[in-house]
């Protein structure tokens, strides 16, 4: 990671962004998850998000 985390973040997220974009335009669902919903994932715990599971 570069010295400058914020500027790196915030290229990380558009690239998320644009990713997210592109599966949902092929027809694949998918959504973001927060950072606690990734860390419940992680532990095997069910997430629930409006697209489902």
């Amino acid at each position: 990671m570069p010295l400058d985390s914020a500027d790196w973040q915030t290229r990380c997220k558009a690239m998320s962004v644009k990713i997210a974009g592109d599966f949902n335009k092929a027809g694949i669902p998918v959504c973001n998850l927060s950072a606690e919903e990734q860390i419940k994932r992680n532990q095997g715990e069910q997430v629930v998000t409006p697209n489902g599971p």
